[in-house]
Formats: structure tokens, C-alpha cells, sequence
């Protein structure tokens, strides 16, 4: 609903939204007890473009979370006290955004604190859009009297004949790590795109979340067995793929995308991340099945810090299972660390 500038979503998304489905606050509420009565309850991470434009969202939202506990990414153009007065908060946790063309940051972050001061689980995300960065450090000292987490993403894209994020400036980079050493809430694990070489602030600190691609799997017998085939009567296609042909994979790495996690698109088609993007079923018409085991990644290039891969727990797990308390705890505990043996962490 904002449409800034800088937004890439807006055109990348754009044919996913025309897909969308309406349905009602009962219809929904009725496809995720389903799924919790098959799965159990899961965390719902919900996105958009504004997850609150959607009609009746609260109504949904309200509904969706008698089953399940859920996240929100929103930019805060909705009425803080309405969401408050009809949502457990202990059940969601909230990562808003700001963006400086479209609200003032005096609204913005009073939005947050209120929220923040009635128990909600906030934080706050921020584009490193070059001509947005001297409203950045205004951000940062409002974010740090109020304790809020703050994580600071990259602007992809062009502007003024560069290519961002990879040619940030040296100012703009000296800026930036400025900020990062003086403010410790803020997200520096996500921070890898200003990594350089000769950079000690972050030395160990991408390496730290994201997993080496290049560890193999050098022998079946360090392979989990495939299930049976018929120990699970409703196996995707690239599951028996894998069952049949196990032998073709012992060079793959085994993730578990798809069997603890999903993508769910707005027309109700699940896939298993943003890299591989073979289908798990549609939520909406009730073909929608976790796998039943870890599988190797169609992506053999796949750099996400977040990605499951099979034995690097330590290494993704905090981004999946913690509160956005837990995570400033360690956050701040690593900042306290050397960076040496953060690296080795």
C-alpha cells in the first residue's frame, strides 16, 4: 500500500498478488485448523506487500491464532489500539518497517512504543536506500532510547548508475559500520552485504549463519535412509525421486525446507523455499503436505543463512526458534565475543 521507490517487492510480486484468493475470516480459519489438526501448531510468518490490507485480516488474524502463533511484517499503517484490543499478543511477534517516504518518524515510532509498551514482541527494519541513510542515524538513536531491535537490510537495485548492494561508497560503508559499532541491538548477522575483505567488524560473522556450500556428503553411510515408500502414502514426486535414486544424491546437501517449513503464495500454492520452488500441494484445496524427511536442495547454490541444511543446526537454528528477545540476548552476548571465536562459534 505504500509503493516507495526503492521497493523492489512491488514489481517482483506483482503477477503472486494478482493471483490472490479472498476468503473469509471463517474459511480461513477452518484450512489452518485442518492443518493443525494433521501437523500440529506451527508459526505463521506472514508477509506482503501489507498484510493489513487484506480484508477482514485482524478477523483472520484473531482466528488463525486460537491454532497457531504467528509473525507479521508490516509497515505500521494500521491503528495500533484496534490490534491491541483484539490480539494476544504473547501469541505474535511484529517486524515493522520504516519507510521515511511515506510516514514521519516521530509517528512511526510511536506506533512502535506503543506497541512495544503494552507487551508486543517489536522490532524494527530499515532499507539502506542511499538517499534515506541521514534518516538512518535519526532511526538509531530514537530505536536505542526505546530498546528496539533494529536490523538494517540492503537497497538491491540502481541508483545514480550503480549497482547496489555491492557498490555502496566508501562513506556510505564508513557510515554504516559506524552505526553498527555504536549500536549493538542492531541485526549484524544479516549485515553479510557489507562484508569486504579487509573488513574486521565482521570477520567470522557471515560465516557464522550461513552454511559452507562447499561441505559434501562423501559417503552413503552419512546419508539418513530414505523412508520407505510405503510408510507415507502421499510422497511428492521429488521425494520418490529420491527414494528410487538415492545413489544419484550422495553429493547433495539434505535440507529440511519442505518438511518443517513451506512458502505459501497467495493463491494458496506451498513450495518449499525461495530457492527451490518445487510444489508441496495448495493450502486452499487441501493437496498441501509437508515432505516427510529432509531432501537434497534443487539449488546447489543456495546461500542462505536461514537455509536447514542437515547437521548445521547451530549454525541456522537461532534464526528459526527464538523470540526477537532471545535473539537481542545473543546478539548482545556475541557482540561481547571475540571475534575470533565467534567464528568458530
Amino acid at each position: 500500500n505504500y509503493n516507495c521507490s526503492y521497493c523492489s517487492v512491488i514489481h517482483s510480486e506483482k503477477v503472486r498478488w494478482e493471483r490472490t484468493r479472498y476468503l473469509s475470516p471463517e474459511e480461513w480459519e477452518e484450512i489452518w485448523k485442518k492443518i493443525y489438526l494433521r501437523n500440529g501448531p506451527c508459526h505463521l510468518n506472514i508477509t506482503g506487500g501489507e498484510p493489513f490490507v487484506y480484508p477482514k485480516f485482524l478477523e483472520i488474524l484473531r482466528r488463525i491464532l486460537k491454532y497457531h502463533t504467528v509473525g507479521l511484517q508490516t509497515n505500521l499503517s494500521w491503528d495500533p489500539e484496534e490490534f491491541l484490543a483484539q490480539i494476544p499478543l504473547e501469541r505474535v511477534n511484529i517486524c515493522s518497517s520504516f519507510h521515511p517516504e511515506k510516514v514521519r518518524l516521530e509517528e512511526f515510532i510511536g506506533s512502535v512504543k506503543k506497541l512495544k509498551d503494552a507487551g508486543a514482541d517489536i522490532s524494527v527494519n530499515y532499507v539502506a536506500f542511499p538517499p534515506q541513510l541521514k534518516e538512518l542515524e535519526k532511526l538509531v538513536s530514537e530505536s536505542s532510547l526505546n530498546g528496539i531491535m533494529l536490523t538494517i537490510l540492503p537497497y538491491t537495485g540502481q541508483y545514480e548508475g550503480r549497482y547496489y548492494p555491492k557498490e555502496y561508497s566508501k562513506d556510505e560503508r564508513k557510515l554504516l559500520k559506524d552505526i553498527i559499532k555504536n549500536y549493538s541491538l542492531t541485526d549484524r548477522h544479516l549485515l553479510w552485504w557489507l562484508k569486504q575483505d579487509d573488513d574486521e567488524l565482521f570477520t567470522g560473522f557471515s560465516e557464522a549463519r550461513r552454511p559452507d556450500q562447499t561441505e559434501k556428503f562423501k559417503s552413503k553411510e552419512e546419508l539418513p535412509s530414505p523412508i520407505s515408500k510405503s510408510s507415507n502414502t502421499e510422497l511428492h514426486s521429488f521425494e520418490e525421486e529420491y527414494i528410487n535414486n538415492s545413489e544419484k544424491f550422495l553429493d547433495s546437501r539434505l535440507c529440511r525446507m519442505g518438511e518443517v517449513y513451506a512458502i505459501i503464495n497467495p493463491d494458496g500454492r506451498a513450495v518449499r523455499c525461495c530457492a527451490d520452488l518445487r510444489g508441496l500441494g495448495n493450502i486452499i484445496d487441501g493437496s498441501f503436505n509437508f515432505s516427510s524427511q529432509p531432501l537434497p536442495c534443487e539449488d546447489v547454490t543456495c546461500r542462505c543463512f536461514k537455509a536447514m541444511i542437515l547437521g548445521s543446526e547451530d549454525e541456522w537454528g537461532l534464526s528459526w526458534i527464538a523470540t526477537e528477545s532471545e535473539r537481542e540476548t545473543d546478539y548482545l552476548r556475541l557482540l561481547n565475543m571475540p571475534v575470533e571465536e565467534y567464528g568458530e562459534k
